[in-house]
Order: C-alpha cells, then structure tokens, then sequence
C-alpha cells in the first residue's frame, strides 16, 4: 500500500492569519489550556502565535508548545515546550545535555519559556521550570512496538493535566506515563485516563517502586 501526499505548505495570508487570530483570542478565555502543535504547515505564522501566545497569558491559561524547526524560537513565553532531542539539537547546532541542569536552565530561558520539557525517547524526559528544582524524568515503558504518536500523546497529555490543575512536574510525570502506554500499542493508539491510572497504581503496587515525585495516584 502507498500513500502519496500534494500539499502547499506555505504561509497563510495575512488575512487568514487575522481571522484565526480573532477567532482565537474569543475561545482562549474559556479554555483551559492551549496547545500549539506546529507541522509547519503554514498556519502557526507569527502574527498567530503572537496572538495565541498574548491571550492565553492576560487570561491566565496555560500554553504548551510542540514546536518544529522554522520557528523554534518564536514562542517566548510559552508555559511548556517541547521539542524532542533531535529538533532541540538540530535548532541549537549542537549536542545537547538534558543530564545537565545548568545547561537545561541556560536554553529554557534563552528560549524565553516558562518550562523546558526535552522528551528523549527510551531515555524518559528532562523538566527544567524556571525559579524551580530541574527534574529529571527516567523512561517507563516495558516495551517498545511503535513510537507513531508519542509525541503528540505528551502534548496532549500535559496540556490536558494542566487544564486540570497539575503542576508542570505532574504534567510531565503523567504524560510520561502516556506515552509509554502509547508506544506499547501498535500503530497510533489513543491513550484514555484510566488507562494512564491504571499503569500508575500497579507500578505503585510494585515493592520496588520509587516515586520520589510524589502519589500521583491520589
């Protein structure tokens, strides 16, 4: 089987971009989080972000941000971004070090976001939020069928925890729990919360288990 994708990835027009920004800033107060999940497309131009990214904070609603490489520093102030180790490295022109929690403060705020979430595949995530501890978040998952989707499910996943109330760890701490559930399934699996409690109460069962950020089962 063959799938074979036409599509004009360009910039939308300015007066598209004004309409969707108009249409934004109405929804943005009653939500309770917002997520930027930038293909580049063309939709997420800097008028837009702009304007996404401006509502949300003089509403007080949290902004998590999936950027890709053509404007990975565009989205200052950002509650949570998160690129993965390869777009981070590929937009910094370096290797990164997610173990080293100086380095991870020094590019959360040349970044200019609130947190600094890098997911790093087998190797779990590293949190970096600004005035706090940085975290270090170890991989979860027991096996490994398709990876189609982790991403996205994080997003998702940390976007929907901070709707609810979490604190950013929380959020990433979930989230990660998310995505080991997703890449356990084959192809791209939607991941339900009792399905992400569930895994949580039986790592607790577990003697061995430490969870030195806390319940998250409460």
């Amino acid at each position: 089987m063959v799938r074979v994708d036409h599509e004009d990835d360009t910039d939308i027009q300015e007066a598209q971009a004004a309409q969707i920004s108009k249409a934004a800033s109405a929804l943005i107060p009653a939500a309770g989080a917002v997520a930027l999940q930038d293909y580049n497309k063309g939709l997420l131009v800097p008028s837009v972000i702009d304007t996404v990214l401006g509502a949300a904070a003089e509403a007080a609603v949290p902004t998590v941000v999936d950027p890709k490489r053509l404007r990975f520093f565009g989205y200052p102030g950002a509650s949570v971004f998160k690129p993965n180790a390869k777009e981070l490295s590929d937009a910094l022109g370096e290797p990164i070090r997610p173990d080293d929690p100086g380095w991870m403060e020094d590019i959360r705020a040349r970044l200019a976001c609130e947190s600094l979430l890098v997911t790093l595949g087998g190797d779990g995530m590293a949190l970096q939020v600004e005035g706090m501890e940085y975290v270090r978040v170890p991989a979860v998952a027991r096996s490994v069928f398709d990876v189609s989707g982790a991403g996205d499910t994080v997003t998702a996943t940390v976007s929907v925890s901070l709707a609810a109330g979490a604190t950013r760890v929380e959020a990433a701490l979930l989230a990660n729990h998310a995505a080991a559930l997703e890449v356990g399934r084959a192809g791209v699996a939607t991941i339900r919360p009792p399905d992400i409690l569930e895994r949580i109460r039986m790592l607790h069962a577990q003697p061995d288990c430490d969870h030195p950020q806390g319940d998250l089962t409460r």
